[in-house]
Protein backbone atom coordinates (compact mmCIF):
# COMPACT_ATOMS: atom_id res chain seq x y z
CA UNK A 1 0.00 0.00 0.00
CA UNK A 2 1.50 3.43 -0.86
CA UNK A 3 0.44 6.09 1.62
CA UNK A 4 0.63 9.57 0.85
CA UNK A 5 0.26 12.32 3.70
CA UNK A 6 -1.49 15.41 2.92
CA UNK A 7 -1.88 18.30 5.91
CA UNK A 8 -5.52 19.48 6.82
CA UNK A 9 -5.70 22.77 4.59
CA UNK A 10 -2.54 22.39 2.87
CA UNK A 11 -0.83 21.59 -0.65
CA UNK A 12 1.31 18.24 -1.49
CA UNK A 13 3.15 18.59 -4.97
CA UNK A 14 4.57 16.24 -7.33
CA UNK A 15 2.95 12.85 -6.18
CA UNK A 16 2.89 9.89 -8.59
CA UNK A 17 -0.08 8.55 -8.76
CA UNK A 18 -1.67 5.63 -11.34
CA UNK A 19 -3.94 7.62 -13.59
CA UNK A 20 -6.97 5.32 -13.20
CA UNK A 21 -6.24 6.51 -9.44
CA UNK A 22 -6.11 9.85 -9.93
CA UNK A 23 -9.29 9.74 -12.09
CA UNK A 24 -11.09 8.17 -9.14
CA UNK A 25 -10.41 10.77 -6.64
CA UNK A 26 -10.53 13.39 -8.84
CA UNK A 27 -14.49 11.99 -10.11
CA UNK A 28 -15.59 10.42 -6.32
CA UNK A 29 -13.52 12.57 -3.61
CA UNK A 30 -13.17 16.42 -5.33
CA UNK A 31 -15.18 17.56 -2.09
CA UNK A 32 -12.84 16.41 -0.06
CA UNK A 33 -9.08 16.59 -1.92
CA UNK A 34 -8.15 18.39 -5.19
CA UNK A 35 -6.38 16.98 -7.62
CA UNK A 36 -4.73 18.30 -10.61
CA UNK A 37 -1.82 17.62 -12.65
CA UNK A 38 1.43 19.08 -11.93
CA UNK A 39 2.76 21.64 -14.32
CA UNK A 40 6.16 21.68 -12.65
CA UNK A 41 6.42 17.72 -12.88
CA UNK A 42 5.14 15.95 -15.40
CA UNK A 43 3.18 13.18 -15.12
CA UNK A 44 2.87 13.54 -11.36
CA UNK A 45 0.05 15.67 -9.40
CA UNK A 46 -0.73 18.13 -6.97
CA UNK A 47 -3.01 17.61 -4.19
CA UNK A 48 -4.33 20.14 -2.09
CA UNK A 49 -6.41 18.88 0.93
CA UNK A 50 -9.72 21.14 2.28
CA UNK A 51 -11.38 21.33 5.67
CA UNK A 52 -12.05 16.85 5.81
CA UNK A 53 -9.68 14.88 7.66
CA UNK A 54 -9.62 10.85 7.11
CA UNK A 55 -8.35 8.51 4.81
CA UNK A 56 -8.94 7.61 1.30
CA UNK A 57 -7.78 4.61 -0.09
CA UNK A 58 -8.24 3.50 -3.80
CA UNK A 59 -6.64 0.44 -5.41
CA UNK A 60 -3.19 0.35 -3.17
CA UNK A 61 -3.19 4.04 -2.98
CA UNK A 62 -4.18 5.66 0.50
CA UNK A 63 -4.34 9.33 0.84
CA UNK A 64 -4.50 10.55 4.19
CA UNK A 65 -5.29 13.69 5.30
CA UNK A 66 -4.09 14.30 8.52
CA UNK A 67 -5.56 17.37 10.94
CA UNK A 68 -4.21 19.59 12.07
CA UNK A 69 -5.63 19.64 15.64
CA UNK A 70 -3.42 16.15 17.14
CA UNK A 71 -5.51 13.07 16.43
CA UNK A 72 -6.60 12.37 20.79
CA UNK A 73 -7.38 16.38 20.92
CA UNK A 74 -9.77 15.36 18.06
CA UNK A 75 -11.10 12.08 19.68
CA UNK A 76 -11.89 14.41 22.58
CA UNK A 77 -14.33 16.74 20.69
CA UNK A 78 -15.83 13.70 19.34
CA UNK A 79 -16.87 12.54 22.27
CA UNK A 80 -19.08 15.57 22.81
CA UNK A 81 -20.36 15.61 19.21
CA UNK A 82 -21.37 11.95 19.62
CA UNK A 83 -22.03 11.57 23.28
CA UNK A 84 -19.51 8.98 24.66
CA UNK A 85 -19.21 10.68 28.33
CA UNK A 86 -17.02 7.38 28.94
CA UNK A 87 -14.27 8.72 27.51
CA UNK A 88 -14.41 12.62 28.11
CA UNK A 89 -12.73 12.38 31.90
CA UNK A 90 -10.74 9.37 31.77
CA UNK A 91 -7.15 9.45 30.57
CA UNK A 92 -6.58 7.99 27.04
CA UNK A 93 -5.86 4.49 27.50
CA UNK A 94 -5.10 3.46 23.76
CA UNK A 95 -1.72 5.16 23.71
CA UNK A 96 -1.46 7.93 20.50
CA UNK A 97 -2.01 6.87 17.20
CA UNK A 98 -1.76 8.78 13.96
CA UNK A 99 -4.18 6.81 12.30
CA UNK A 100 -7.23 8.19 13.35
CA UNK A 101 -9.77 5.23 11.88
CA UNK A 102 -8.22 2.22 13.46
CA UNK A 103 -8.11 4.47 17.14
CA UNK A 104 -11.39 4.44 16.93
CA UNK A 105 -12.27 0.79 15.63
CA UNK A 106 -9.60 -0.40 18.24
CA UNK A 107 -11.77 1.48 20.82
CA UNK A 108 -15.04 0.22 19.37
CA UNK A 109 -13.48 -3.28 19.68
CA UNK A 110 -12.21 -2.97 23.06
CA UNK A 111 -16.13 -1.91 24.16
CA UNK A 112 -17.91 -4.80 22.34
CA UNK A 113 -15.87 -7.39 24.02
CA UNK A 114 -16.10 -5.83 27.05
CA UNK A 115 -20.01 -6.43 26.14
CA UNK A 116 -19.60 -10.39 24.84
CA UNK A 117 -17.29 -10.92 28.44
CA UNK A 118 -20.63 -9.56 30.40
CA UNK A 119 -23.19 -11.22 28.07
CA UNK A 120 -24.87 -9.77 24.87
CA UNK A 121 -28.66 -8.56 25.46
CA UNK A 122 -31.55 -10.62 24.79
CA UNK A 123 -35.13 -9.56 24.91
CA UNK A 124 -38.80 -10.21 23.60
CA UNK A 125 -39.53 -10.19 20.21
CA UNK A 126 -43.39 -10.90 18.96
CA UNK A 127 -43.40 -13.09 15.38
CA UNK A 128 -46.80 -13.24 13.50
CA UNK A 129 -46.19 -15.82 10.49
CA UNK A 130 -48.00 -18.01 8.68
CA UNK A 131 -46.45 -21.77 9.01
CA UNK A 132 -47.22 -25.50 7.61
CA UNK A 133 -47.03 -26.44 11.31
CA UNK A 134 -49.10 -24.74 14.56
CA UNK A 135 -45.99 -23.08 17.01
CA UNK A 136 -47.13 -20.16 19.52
CA UNK A 137 -50.85 -19.17 19.48
CA UNK A 138 -53.46 -19.25 16.69
CA UNK A 139 -54.47 -16.11 16.03
CA UNK A 140 -58.12 -16.67 14.98
CA UNK A 141 -59.38 -13.69 12.91
CA UNK A 142 -55.95 -13.64 10.55
CA UNK A 143 -56.71 -17.75 9.99
CA UNK A 144 -60.16 -17.14 8.68
CA UNK A 145 -58.83 -14.22 6.60
CA UNK A 146 -55.97 -15.52 5.43
CA UNK A 147 -56.18 -18.94 5.56
CA UNK A 148 -59.91 -19.70 4.70
CA UNK A 149 -59.19 -22.97 2.46
CA UNK A 150 -55.56 -23.65 3.14
CA UNK A 151 -55.83 -26.13 6.18
CA UNK A 152 -52.68 -27.37 6.14
CA UNK A 153 -50.87 -23.62 7.66
CA UNK A 154 -51.77 -21.79 10.28
CA UNK A 155 -51.70 -17.93 11.19
CA UNK A 156 -49.75 -17.62 14.49
CA UNK A 157 -48.09 -14.86 17.15
CA UNK A 158 -45.25 -16.69 19.43
CA UNK A 159 -42.95 -14.42 22.15
CA UNK A 160 -39.57 -15.47 21.59
CA UNK A 161 -36.82 -14.31 24.14
CA UNK A 162 -33.62 -13.75 22.14
CA UNK A 163 -30.18 -12.01 21.31
CA UNK A 164 -31.83 -10.82 17.52
CA UNK A 165 -32.99 -7.67 18.75
CA UNK A 166 -32.02 -4.16 17.37
CA UNK A 167 -30.02 -3.25 20.12
CA UNK A 168 -27.52 -6.18 18.70
CA UNK A 169 -28.28 -5.69 14.61
CA UNK A 170 -26.86 -2.49 14.75
CA UNK A 171 -23.27 -3.91 16.07
CA UNK A 172 -23.49 -6.62 14.16
CA UNK A 173 -23.69 -4.52 10.60
CA UNK A 174 -21.22 -2.70 11.98
CA UNK A 175 -18.70 -5.18 12.55
CA UNK A 176 -19.33 -6.54 9.63
CA UNK A 177 -18.49 -3.42 7.73
CA UNK A 178 -15.35 -3.22 9.93
CA UNK A 179 -14.16 -6.76 9.13
CA UNK A 180 -13.59 -6.21 5.68
CA UNK A 181 -10.85 -3.20 5.87
CA UNK A 182 -7.25 -4.14 5.79
CA UNK A 183 -5.40 -2.57 9.12
CA UNK A 184 -2.32 -1.60 9.98
CA UNK A 185 -2.48 -3.36 13.51
CA UNK A 186 -2.21 -7.07 12.07
CA UNK A 187 -4.21 -8.64 14.44
CA UNK A 188 -7.54 -6.58 14.61
CA UNK A 189 -9.68 -7.25 11.51
CA UNK A 190 -9.13 -11.22 13.56
CA UNK A 191 -10.69 -9.58 16.76
CA UNK A 192 -13.46 -8.11 14.71
CA UNK A 193 -14.17 -11.36 13.00
CA UNK A 194 -14.02 -13.25 16.31
CA UNK A 195 -16.23 -10.70 17.72
CA UNK A 196 -18.40 -11.11 14.70
CA UNK A 197 -18.77 -14.97 15.75
CA UNK A 198 -19.84 -14.02 19.01
CA UNK A 199 -23.32 -12.40 17.22
CA UNK A 200 -24.12 -15.63 15.12
CA UNK A 201 -27.39 -15.39 16.98
CA UNK A 202 -28.42 -12.21 15.33
CA UNK A 203 -29.10 -11.75 11.46
CA UNK A 204 -27.13 -9.22 9.74
CA UNK A 205 -29.18 -6.58 8.14
CA UNK A 206 -28.58 -3.46 6.30
CA UNK A 207 -29.23 -0.58 8.68
CA UNK A 208 -29.85 3.02 7.85
CA UNK A 209 -29.33 6.53 10.27
CA UNK A 210 -32.43 6.78 12.11
CA UNK A 211 -32.32 2.94 13.25
CA UNK A 212 -29.92 4.54 16.17
CA UNK A 213 -32.39 6.45 17.12
CA UNK A 214 -35.37 3.65 17.34
CA UNK A 215 -33.41 2.01 20.41
CA UNK A 216 -35.15 2.72 23.83
CA UNK A 217 -32.53 2.58 26.53
CA UNK A 218 -33.93 1.24 29.99
CA UNK A 219 -32.02 -0.34 32.65
CA UNK A 220 -31.23 -3.49 31.09
CA UNK A 221 -29.90 -2.38 28.08
CA UNK A 222 -28.44 1.07 29.13
CA UNK A 223 -25.16 -0.02 29.02
CA UNK A 224 -25.37 -0.41 25.22
CA UNK A 225 -25.80 3.63 24.91
CA UNK A 226 -22.02 4.51 24.68
CA UNK A 227 -21.32 1.63 22.43
CA UNK A 228 -23.79 2.80 20.08
CA UNK A 229 -22.44 6.07 19.94
CA UNK A 230 -19.00 4.59 18.89
CA UNK A 231 -20.69 2.55 15.90
CA UNK A 232 -22.74 5.35 14.62
CA UNK A 233 -19.40 7.60 15.00
CA UNK A 234 -18.03 4.69 12.53
CA UNK A 235 -21.42 3.83 10.51
CA UNK A 236 -22.01 7.54 9.34
CA UNK A 237 -18.46 8.41 8.55
CA UNK A 238 -17.35 5.23 6.58
CA UNK A 239 -18.05 4.69 2.96
CA UNK A 240 -17.18 1.05 1.54
CA UNK A 241 -17.59 0.62 -1.76
CA UNK A 242 -16.90 -1.49 -5.35
CA UNK A 243 -16.47 0.89 -8.17
CA UNK A 244 -17.61 -0.29 -11.44
CA UNK A 245 -14.18 0.37 -12.98
CA UNK A 246 -10.81 -0.97 -11.60
CA UNK A 247 -10.41 0.35 -8.59
CA UNK A 248 -12.63 -0.18 -5.09
CA UNK A 249 -12.49 2.74 -2.33
CA UNK A 250 -12.76 2.88 0.86
CA UNK A 251 -12.96 6.29 3.30
CA UNK A 252 -13.73 7.56 6.33
CA UNK A 253 -13.92 11.29 6.85
CA UNK A 254 -14.56 14.20 8.80
CA UNK A 255 -15.57 17.45 7.74
CA UNK A 256 -13.70 19.15 10.75
CA UNK A 257 -16.20 22.64 10.51
CA UNK A 258 -18.88 20.33 11.56
CA UNK A 259 -17.33 18.47 14.30
CA UNK A 260 -15.79 22.25 15.81
CA UNK A 261 -19.69 23.57 15.79
CA UNK A 262 -21.20 20.77 17.78
CA UNK A 263 -18.09 20.03 19.93
CA UNK A 264 -18.40 24.18 20.98
CA UNK A 265 -22.28 23.78 21.37
CA UNK A 266 -22.30 20.74 23.35
CA UNK A 267 -19.35 21.74 25.57
CA UNK A 268 -20.98 24.69 26.51
CA UNK A 269 -24.55 22.62 26.51
CA UNK A 270 -22.72 20.34 29.32
CA UNK A 271 -21.53 23.37 31.10
CA UNK A 272 -24.62 25.22 31.43
CA UNK A 273 -26.29 22.54 32.44
CA UNK A 274 -25.41 23.36 36.31
CA UNK A 275 -26.45 26.80 36.09
CA UNK A 276 -29.95 27.28 36.88
CA UNK A 277 -32.30 28.88 34.23
CA UNK A 278 -29.27 28.85 31.31
CA UNK A 279 -29.84 27.14 28.10
CA UNK A 280 -27.85 26.84 25.00
CA UNK A 281 -29.66 25.66 21.63
CA UNK A 282 -28.00 24.82 18.88
CA UNK A 283 -29.03 25.08 15.41
CA UNK A 284 -32.41 27.08 15.77
CA UNK A 285 -33.71 28.71 12.93
CA UNK A 286 -34.84 32.03 13.15
CA UNK A 287 -37.08 33.76 11.33
CA UNK A 288 -34.88 37.13 9.55
CA UNK A 289 -37.44 39.24 7.85
CA UNK A 290 -41.30 40.17 8.77
CA UNK A 291 -42.92 38.31 6.05
CA UNK A 292 -41.34 35.27 7.11
CA UNK A 293 -39.65 34.30 3.86
CA UNK A 294 -35.91 34.95 5.24
CA UNK A 295 -34.42 32.17 7.68
CA UNK A 296 -31.36 32.18 9.30
CA UNK A 297 -29.75 29.65 11.46
CA UNK A 298 -27.50 30.99 14.46
CA UNK A 299 -24.93 28.11 15.53
CA UNK A 300 -25.55 28.41 19.23
CA UNK A 301 -28.00 30.81 21.17
CA UNK A 302 -27.24 30.74 25.06
CA UNK A 303 -30.88 31.92 26.74
CA UNK A 304 -31.70 32.67 30.28
CA UNK A 305 -34.77 32.50 31.30
CA UNK A 306 -35.82 31.19 28.22
CA UNK A 307 -34.55 34.45 26.83
CA UNK A 308 -31.74 35.07 24.14
CA UNK A 309 -28.81 36.48 26.10
CA UNK A 310 -25.70 35.91 23.41
CA UNK A 311 -24.91 34.32 20.16
CA UNK A 312 -22.26 32.33 19.02
CA UNK A 313 -21.08 31.36 15.39
CA UNK A 314 -18.44 29.03 15.03
CA UNK A 315 -15.97 29.61 12.44
CA UNK A 316 -14.10 26.56 11.01
CA UNK A 317 -11.30 28.29 8.66
CA UNK A 318 -8.26 30.77 8.88
CA UNK A 319 -9.01 33.98 10.24
CA UNK A 320 -7.15 36.56 8.48
CA UNK A 321 -7.03 40.28 10.77
CA UNK A 322 -10.67 40.81 10.77
CA UNK A 323 -13.90 38.97 9.96
CA UNK A 324 -15.89 38.52 6.60
CA UNK A 325 -18.18 41.31 6.16
CA UNK A 326 -20.28 38.04 5.51
CA UNK A 327 -20.22 36.56 8.73
CA UNK A 328 -20.42 40.27 10.00
CA UNK A 329 -23.84 40.80 8.62
CA UNK A 330 -24.56 37.63 9.58
CA UNK A 331 -24.24 38.73 13.57
CA UNK A 332 -25.45 41.68 13.52
CA UNK A 333 -28.90 40.20 11.24
CA UNK A 334 -29.08 37.72 14.04
CA UNK A 335 -28.77 40.48 17.15
CA UNK A 336 -31.21 42.53 15.15
CA UNK A 337 -33.99 39.77 15.08
CA UNK A 338 -33.06 38.65 18.76
CA UNK A 339 -33.36 42.06 20.25
CA UNK A 340 -29.74 41.58 21.27
CA UNK A 341 -26.42 43.71 21.39
CA UNK A 342 -23.42 41.54 21.23
CA UNK A 343 -22.88 38.56 19.85
CA UNK A 344 -19.50 36.65 19.42
CA UNK A 345 -17.25 34.39 16.26
CA UNK A 346 -15.36 31.71 17.53
CA UNK A 347 -12.59 30.67 15.99
CA UNK A 348 -9.80 27.70 15.93
CA UNK A 349 -6.22 28.82 17.02
CA UNK A 350 -4.18 31.55 18.62
CA UNK A 351 -6.10 34.59 16.94
CA UNK A 352 -6.33 37.48 19.96
CA UNK A 353 -9.04 38.96 21.38
CA UNK A 354 -10.84 41.67 18.74
CA UNK A 355 -13.77 43.35 18.72
CA UNK A 356 -16.15 45.36 16.14
CA UNK A 357 -18.78 47.67 16.67
CA UNK A 358 -22.02 48.64 14.65
CA UNK A 359 -24.01 51.33 16.26
CA UNK A 360 -25.23 49.53 18.98
CA UNK A 361 -23.79 46.20 18.77
CA UNK A 362 -21.05 44.07 19.08
CA UNK A 363 -19.00 41.31 17.13
CA UNK A 364 -16.45 39.80 19.41
CA UNK A 365 -13.67 37.37 18.22
CA UNK A 366 -12.82 34.79 20.49
CA UNK A 367 -10.38 31.84 19.47
CA UNK A 368 -10.37 28.45 20.70
CA UNK A 369 -6.92 27.07 20.60
CA UNK A 370 -7.09 23.18 19.77
CA UNK A 371 -3.28 22.32 19.33
CA UNK A 372 -1.32 20.79 22.41
CA UNK A 373 -1.67 17.69 24.54
CA UNK A 374 -5.18 16.55 25.78
CA UNK A 375 -4.61 17.90 29.12
CA UNK A 376 -3.99 21.47 27.90
CA UNK A 377 -6.42 21.21 25.53
CA UNK A 378 -9.23 20.51 28.17
CA UNK A 379 -7.84 23.20 30.29
CA UNK A 380 -8.63 25.47 27.39
CA UNK A 381 -12.00 24.66 26.61
CA UNK A 382 -12.73 25.13 30.67
CA UNK A 383 -11.25 28.61 30.22
CA UNK A 384 -13.32 28.99 27.71
CA UNK A 385 -16.34 27.96 28.96
CA UNK A 386 -15.56 30.34 31.92
CA UNK A 387 -15.15 33.61 29.90
CA UNK A 388 -18.34 32.90 28.04
CA UNK A 389 -20.35 32.35 31.20
CA UNK A 390 -18.69 36.10 32.51
CA UNK A 391 -19.76 37.60 29.50
CA UNK A 392 -23.48 36.08 29.89
CA UNK A 393 -23.57 37.75 33.17
CA UNK A 394 -22.45 40.75 32.29
CA UNK A 395 -24.58 41.11 29.56
CA UNK A 396 -28.07 38.95 30.21
CA UNK A 397 -30.58 39.98 29.31
CA UNK A 398 -32.18 38.55 32.39
CA UNK A 399 -30.66 38.55 36.22
CA UNK A 400 -30.32 35.56 37.79
CA UNK A 401 -27.73 33.85 40.56
CA UNK A 402 -24.84 32.69 38.79
CA UNK A 403 -23.12 29.75 39.92
CA UNK A 404 -19.25 29.66 41.73
CA UNK A 405 -17.42 28.16 38.58
CA UNK A 406 -14.76 25.81 40.37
Amino acid sequence: MHTICVPEHKSLAGQVLPRPVAQSLRERFKKYLTITPSFELPGTFDLQANDWVGQIIVGDVCIVIEPKTPVNNLFYMLTYAYKLPLFQREPFPFGVTENMLEMIILIFARQVETLVRRGIYRGYMVWEENLPILRGRLLVDKQVRRNPVQLHRFFTRRDEFTADVLENRLLKAVLFLLSRLEYRQPDLRSRLWRLLRSFDEVSLRPIVRDDFDHVLYGRLNQHYASIHNLARLLWEHLSLENCEGEHAFVSYLLHMWQVFEVFVAEYLSEFYSRVPGVDVVAQQNIWLDVEQRVQGVPDIVIKVNDQPALILDTKYKLYRSKPSSNDLHQMIAYCHRLGLTSAILVYPGTVPPDRFDFKGITVDVRALDLTGDLDAFRARCQTFAKELHSIVVNRSVATYEPIAVA
